[in-house]
């Protein structure tokens, strides 16, 4: 009995000495002092009717020292660096240079910063000015087979922008991201976004800007002949030798028919004319139908 009492008194003793090496292992890994890179968010606010000219980086990296616990639990990514120009003294005119340092972070004990980057910042500043800039859509690829643009505008195709008196002289136009018109078939609108302001430049306004487009066939699948023009208009005396068009249309599908009693071919008589008049024909037609052509396109009526 006496001898396991002893046993046990061993394994206790060897499980005790292990468990404290454990800690001790644990608190000098911790302790051991290392380095860690991370970004802290930069802002910067130019001086009254003042605009920033320079670009700015949005971020500045810091190299931290300190125990490998301490840094692991410090993180930077939701502290701010923010400098207001116009409480600085200028380096020279219009310029400014931002020394920055650790006391602007809050850092826990034993954690130091070893490096900065970058070193400083110059910064320069121009008057601010607003100008009227045009808008333009910058369009890739090609639309369906047999399918054409009618029109196309930037809407609106003009904004008040923001920004440096010197940058903003330079522009003329601002050109939107590529749109891609591959495979397009039918009218609609785009939402336009412009990648290449500069930081330094922006809209006045917060009103979205799209690129607003009509589509048309160049080909039809469907014909109809021998529909019978109306004459609108208050005049009664006329003659015209054309009593009949045809018309070319795209219909939605090859099993789709359009009947004649579904079809105006309209004809609109001036007023007060004499003589002989040139008088473009129109079509009224059901929704889904796109119109190509009416053959003929003109006639001409004896007033």
């Amino acid at each position: 009995m006496a001898i396991k009492i002893k046993l046990y008194k061993r394994v206790g003793l060897k499980f005790i000495s292990v468990f404290t090496s454990f800690l001790i292992w644990f608190h000098v890994i911790n302790s051991e002092p290392i380095e860690q890179g991370q970004q802290v968010k930069f802002l910067v606010y130019p001086p009254k009717n003042q605009a920033i000219v320079s670009e700015i980086p949005l971020h500045l990296y810091f190299t931290l020292r300190g125990p490998r616990a301490f840094l692991n639990a410090t993180t930077l990514q939701n502290q701010k660096i923010i400098v207001n120009l116009e409480s600085m003294e200028q380096s020279s005119k219009n310029n400014y240079r931002i020394q920055y340092n650790s006391s602007m972070l809050n850092l826990p004990f034993g954690v130091q910063v070893v490096g900065m980057s970058p070193p400083f910042i110059d910064i320069s500043v121009d008057k601010k000015i607003r100008k009227l800039v045009e808008l333009k859509v910058n369009t890739a690829g090609k639309l369906g087979k047999n399918y054409e643009f009618v029109n196309s505008r930037v809407n609106p195709d003009k904004v008040w922008v923001t920004g440096p008196k010197k940058t903003l002289k330079k522009i003329k136009f601002l050109e939107s991201q590529i749109v891609d018109v591959t495979g397009f078939q039918e009218s609609g609108k785009v939402e336009l976004d412009f990648p290449d302001l500069s930081e330094t430049i922006s809209f006045e306004s917060e009103e979205k800007v799209f690129f607003e487009f009509k589509i048309r066939p160049t080909k039809s699948n469907y014909r109809l002949d021998k529909l019978p023009i109306y004459f609108l208009g208050t005049q009664r005396n006329f003659t015209s030798e054309a009593k009949f068009a045809s018309i070319s249309v795209l219909v939605p599908n090859k099993d789709y028919i359009l009947k004649s009693d579904q079809v105006q071919i309209v004809a609109e008589i001036p007023d007060n004319l004499h003589g002989k008049a040139r008088i473009k024909l129109k079509a009224k037609l059901p929704k889904e139908i796109h119109l190509l052509q009416i053959h003929p396109e003109y006639i001409m009526v004896n007033l």
